[in-house]
């Protein structure tokens, strides 16, 4: 049972009393009459990166987890070879390592003795693995195709060798089996003494039941000779330019208005040539930033261009400040915004698009300030880096917006001071929670989360302060963000804490007049809160449909909200803010027609519902409102594979009366409320 402070004892037996008597426990009070000056849907942003399988084996469809057949010398730690084992038993990741001995490489093995060894590919920093046989041989990988989606799959093959005792070309068997070996679809695949690449399509048999989530095979059936396997992509039949159908439809749905990529920290050790141009022709790299992590150069430039204009969002593009120079970051800028006829728009036109993407947020490293980071500096040197940067850039396409590295007020004002007026903006990272330890109390911690967002206007106003001091116009991109704990038994970046941590600092960005610019929550899939994709299944965690509450509504001109609500403790034992912290937190968005006012409100305490009294003063409102819900059976409620919808939407009708209304919001909830002319 949880110990009241005596203040905090006084207002629950008050607020008990108040339950009892059936009256509103708190009132909000909107006057759509009294307005800020609109918001930027760009607060409403994600964060994507290249670590572990947010892009590769997440939102790029391609299922194959060794797709360019790279040898385990390539890979930095075990761990990261085999994360995509059938079923993640140990049995299956010991036959992987058994294979990996007979030289196949990661994730490839066969189910007989056969040896394979690496061999270079087809072009630089590529490889192959070479299987040489006397008898037919079939090389296998574990893939998760999304068959209740779709029964089509299409398999691109580079390869190059000669059959035994053969004139004409060999030939090879792509198959498509169940986790038992029972084929579901085949293709034959020409193979010649040079390297060819092929694209075949399959119709998998749609009478064999395969349940979702269950692991299949794609086998490469080798006639006896000697053969060099280069690439082997499988895509299902329904990917959307590589990208993945649902993951596709999730941000289409939200109307997702803003995505940062490449990274995070592998930004700082990424070099964007090399991914751009034909893939057969892109350089495989291990990841620069994340142990254990390939960089298949699958996914570049154009590619997340791409997304970004399938789902109507705005690209921001983190460069790399850290081991990259000015003048590739000036060539990176050029390529995306300069006219065809310029080196690098040529260079473009060449890789096919030739009208410019016209990228205008553009942020000038990640994270220099920490020792983790590739090519880190302190404050000085980042400012006078920052310069030649921005600089560079500016000399490719003035019209760009530019973000600075921000960091605590301490680097901040160092910045500024260094660079000056070419500071635009400054970036702010919140991941707070890694040092919680496992047995922490699971409520004392999410109200201490509760406290510290509930605060975050202070944020706001600190690290913004040098910028003030300096004669700038304060201004902050909160460019990654997430609750970060490491244990599963706390409140987690997957949990519904992180979807009402968010909510109430989207809460402080809005009621900030625009000093806040973005936010980029973090991330998009199977990194932070937003999308996992487990064994191919896609599905919400609670934070998503707080990116899809907020983005997908209309509202963008913030009117009054004032609201008297209970109130709760927070000991500020792990995250540092202590005390009272109100029960209740909203803000209220006006359309610019004016015909549609849209409420948000956090019920932060995690124990109790709230009754609440909400009047609605200039804006004509209907007799009828629509609330949509998100509440979980606790602040650790969360989704997966198994049970996508434990958090989920939940929409109601509600009744308005002379512009009132009453609502109880459940615990450790976010309500929307649509309020029409």
């Amino acid at each position: 049972m949880r110990l009241l402070h005596p203040v905090a004892a006084s207002c629950s037996l008050f607020f008990a009393s108040v339950l009892a008597l059936g009256a509103p426990a708190a009132r909000i009070a909107v006057d759509a009459a009294r307005r800020d000056p609109p918001i930027s849907r760009r607060l409403f942003g994600k964060f994507t990166e290249h670590l572990a399988r947010n892009v590769y084996l997440g939102a790029w469809a391609q299922v194959a987890a060794n797709p360019e057949f790279a040898p385990a010398s390539r890979w930095k730690g075990r761990d990261g070879m085999f994360y995509h084992s059938r079923r993640g038993a140990s049995e299956d990741q010991r036959h992987l390592e058994r294979a990996v001995q007979r030289g196949f490489a990661p994730h490839w093995f066969a189910e007989s003795d056969a040896q394979a060894r690496a061999v270079p590919g087809p072009h630089e920093d590529q490889d192959a693995m070479e299987v040489k046989a006397d008898r037919p041989v079939a090389v296998v990988t574990a893939v998760y195709l999304p068959v209740w989606r779709t029964r089509r799959c299409e398999l691109t093959l580079t390869a190059r060798g000669e059959a035994l005792r053969q004139t004409r070309p060999g030939s090879i068997t792509a198959r498509v089996a169940t986790g038992e070996g029972k084929p579901l679809g085949q293709a034959m695949v020409a193979v010649y003494p040079d390297w060819r690449q092929a694209t075949v399509k399959m119709d998998l048999d749609a009478t064999v039941e395969v349940p979702p989530g269950r692991a299949l095979r794609l086998e490469l059936h080798l006639p006896p000779g000697r053969f060099e396997l280069a690439r082997a992509l499988l895509f299902p039949g329904d990917h959307v330019r590589g990208w993945d159908k649902e993951v596709v439809d999730y941000l289409r749905r939200a109307s997702l208005p803003l995505l940062r990529f490449p990274g995070g920290n592998f930004a700082s050790g990424y070099h964007w040539k090399d991914g751009v141009g034909p893939l057969e022709k892109r350089p495989v790299r291990t990841n620069p930033a994340w142990p254990g992590v390939m960089e298949w150069g699958h996914v570049g430039s154009d590619e997340w261009l791409t997304l970004c204009e399938l789902v109507g969002a705005e690209p921001l593009i983190c460069v790399n400040a850290g081991d990259g120079s000015a003048g590739e970051a000036r060539q990176w800028v050029e390529y995306c915004n300069g006219p065809a006829t310029s080196e690098m728009g040529k260079l473009r036109a060449a890789n096919g698009r030739a009208k410019p993407w016209n990228v205008r947020l553009w942020e000038v490293g990640n994270e220099l300030y920490g020792g983790w980071q590739i090519g880190h500096v302190d404050a000085g040197g980042y400012a006078k880096r920052y310069l030649e940067f921005a600089a560079a850039m500016k000399r490719a396409d003035p019209t760009i917006d530019l973000i600075a590295n921000g960091n605590d007020a301490r680097w901040n004002r160092e910045v500024v001071k260094g660079a000056g007026k070419a500071v635009r903006s400054l970036s702010a990272h919140f991941l707070p929670g890694s040092h919680i330890p496992a047995d922490a109390d699971t409520g004392e911690v999410f109200r201490d989360f509760m406290a510290w967002s509930a605060r975050f206007d202070q944020d706001i106003a600190s690290l913004t302060r040098p910028m003030v001091e300096a004669g700038l116009a304060p201004r902050l991109a909160v460019t990654e963000l997430q609750v970060f704990t490491q244990h599963r038994n706390l409140p987690r970046n997957v949990s519904q804490t992180d979807a009402l941590w968010t909510a109430n600092i989207l809460h402080a960005a809005i009621r900030s007049k625009g000093v806040v610019e973005l936010v980029t929550h973090s991330a998009l899939v199977n990194h932070g809160g937003g999308l996992g994709k487990q064994h191919g299944i896609v599905y919400p965690h609670p934070v998503w449909w707080v990116t899809h509450l907020y983005a997908s509504q209309k509202g963008t001109v913030p009117v009054e909200a004032k609201i008297e609500s209970p109130s709760f403790e927070a000991s500020g034992k792990w995250l540092g803010r202590r005390g009272r912290v109100p029960a209740l937190d909203a803000v209220a968005l006006l359309d610019k027609a004016g015909k549609q006012c849209t409420l948000f409100v956090i019920n932060r305490d995690d124990e109790r519902a709230v009754p609440t009294e909400i009047a609605l003063a200039g804006f004509d409102a209907r007799t009828r409102a629509r609330a949509i819900t998100l509440a979980g059976e606790s602040c650790l409620s969360t989704n997966t594979a198994d049970a996508p919808r434990s958090v989920h939407p939940a929409e109601t009708t509600l009744n308005v009366s002379g512009g009132k209304l009453t609502h109880t919001f459940p615990p450790a909830s976010l309500t929307r409320i649509t309020f029409e002319k």
